[in-house]
């Protein structure tokens, strides 16, 4: 069994080891941040957080439940 399959479900969120990955979490937090403040907390989808850090709705879910 992998590292990552003995992992409880829903431990949350993965913290990245290499700084390419960490600078996407960030990114994903600052614009999350961000739309958040403009658009409201429940107007806002986990697809436009992406598009607005530059990275794929996939990578989103990489990171956070």
């Amino acid at each position: 069994m992998s590292e990552r399959e003995d992992r409880l479900a829903g431990e949350f969120p993965f913290i990245p080891r290499q700084e390419r990955a960490q600078q996407k979490r960030n990114a994903l937090l600052e614009s999350g941040r961000i739309l958040f403040v403009s658009k409201g907390y429940e107007h806002t989808t986990a697809k436009e957080i992406a598009a607005h850090a530059g990275v794929a709705t996939g990578t989103f879910y990489r990171y956070f439940s």
